[in-house]
Order: structure tokens, then sequence, then C-alpha cells
């Protein structure tokens, strides 16, 4: 994906979200009690350490322009939930 921004002289910015292993896991289960359209198939525990241990930090070098991460909790200090991008930092 990098490579084609590049080629066609478009930055390309990776946004890295952090979290707590508690907080996807948490997305799931709510997922999964929301009525929807399609159903939304369970993800277990062994997938989520799978990712996280798999997981690798985006650098420069793969053809980011920037990498801005944000660094997630699970409440900030004025009880605000997890999806704004109030922290984001370079």
């Amino acid at each position: 994906m990098n490579r084609r921004c590049q080629k066609a002289g478009v930055p390309c910015r990776c946004f890295n979200f952090t979290a707590s292993l508690e907080q996807p896991k948490h997305n799931n289960r709510f997922r999964e009690m929301v009525p929807s359209a399609t159903k939304h198939a369970p993800v277990n525990d062994m997938v989520f350490h799978s990712y996280k241990n798999k997981f690798v930090t985006p650098s420069l070098s793969e053809g980011f322009s920037e990498i801005l991460f944000d660094h997630k909790k699970d409440k900030n200090s004025k009880g605000r939930n997890l999806h704004s991008l109030g922290n984001i930092s370079r």
C-alpha cells in the first residue's frame, strides 16, 4: 500500500492506536450483543493474544511519511470514552 502512495506521489500516514487488551475484548462482546443484519463471529482470546504477539511497531522505513501514535486509556481523567483522537503524538 505504501509503495502505491509513493508511486502516486501521495503521502501515506500511519495511525498506530494503542489500547489495553481489555478494550478489544470489550468491543468484541459489544458487537456480539448488539443486533445487526449480519451476525458477528465471536473472536476468542487466542486470536487476541496471537495478534498482540505478532504485532510489529510500524516504522518510516515501510514508506510512511509520518507515524502518529494514539495512546489510549480505558477512560481519561474526565471520564470520556476511547473513541476520541485527543492523545495523538508523533
